[in-house]
């Protein structure tokens, strides 16, 4: 189980700006992406008040990009778990300039792989492009309209709405997801780490209140940025103030009360499924993620397998 997650500080982006160095030069290793091996050369800066953690690496013509807000579910109000994931998903279904489908069509003409998605503590938007100049610019534009220009069409979000519905109750078939819920519910208890998604909440969520959670969570203010590839700082940096120019500038937001405190007696949570198998989901109190030996522990993990391995 994951340690309990808290808000991001300054020494915190400091270590992950180094962790994300590291990160980074292992897999341009590991997929033998760099040949000849170059050293890469990493920064961090602030565009228009916006933190930019910046990788140079010269060894392919690629740039990845993620862009990346204080909008996980952490940010769900209280009785709408799932507005994040919700909000996130209709980011790209279309703008003023481009509908859905003209808008996929455009990342595709620019071979622009765009993803990202949500987790508790950040909503993300990652897109991979070439290096060439005029492409990187042209696909930075489409990305930003994306980030300052969506319309969350009503008919999308009927369509989006009923899908994560019915995903879920796919998802609440399954002894592993039911067990991983029972464990975030008693570690988190009533914190908005612990609010979990289900159809109700995903029920009574309107356009309106996407556009509202839009509006206060996708701003400067709540924005950072990441860049790995082959250009030079005033090139990212460039990138970057496309990506965020066009975003409000926002304010800050509130700081999440603390985690509670971990149980300090063991406890066992049992429910009945009709499985031919017993699914466990074992957790306890590590690291917090201000500790120093939290991003060597992560990537230890990762080296080690991953989610998978005896550290996940």
């Amino acid at each position: 189980m994951s340690a309990p997650r808290i808000a991001h500080s300054r020494p915190f982006a400091r270590r992950l700006h180094h962790w994300l160095t590291t990160v980074a030069l292992a897999l341009l290793v590991g997929f033998g992406l760099t040949t000849p091996v170059r050293a890469a050369v990493s920064d961090r800066f602030v565009v228009d008040g916006v933190p930019v953690d910046f990788v140079m690496s010269p060894g392919i013509p690629l740039v990845d990009v993620i862009v990346s807000f204080d909008a996980g579910s952490r940010r769900d109000p209280p009785g709408k778990a799932g507005l994040a994931a919700l909000t996130r998903t209709l980011l790209t279904a279309g703008t003023t300039q481009h509908d859905e489908q003209a808008l996929s069509e455009a990342f595709a003409d620019l071979a622009t792989d765009l993803t990202g998605g949500v987790d508790p503590d950040r909503a993300t938007l990652s897109w991979r492009t070439l290096a060439k100049p005029e492409i990187r610019s042209a696909a930075a534009t489409l990305v930003a309209e994306v980030l300052s220009d969506a319309t969350f069409p009503e008919a999308v979000f009927a369509r989006e709405q009923s899908r994560m519905i019915a995903g879920l109750r796919d998802a609440l078939t399954r002894p592993e997801v039911l067990a991983e819920r029972a464990l975030t519910a008693a570690i988190y208890r009533d914190h908005p780490y612990g609010q979990l998604t289900t159809e109700a909440s995903l029920a009574q969520l309107t356009r309106d209140d996407v556009v509202a959670f839009f509006k206060r969570h996708y701003t400067r203010a709540t924005a950072q940025v990441t860049i790995v590839g082959a250009l030079t700082h005033d090139e990212a940096a460039a990138l970057a103030r496309t990506l965020v120019a066009a975003l409000p500038p926002g304010e800050a937001l509130p700081a999440l009360p603390p985690v509670p405190a971990p149980a300090t007696t063991p406890q066992t949570i049992v429910r009945d499924h009709p499985s031919e198998q017993t699914h466990w989901a074992i957790g306890m109190a590590v690291l917090s993620r201000d500790d120093p030996d939290y991003f060597p522990l992560l990537v230890g993990n990762w080296i080690l397998g991953g989610g998978a391995s005896a550290l996940g």
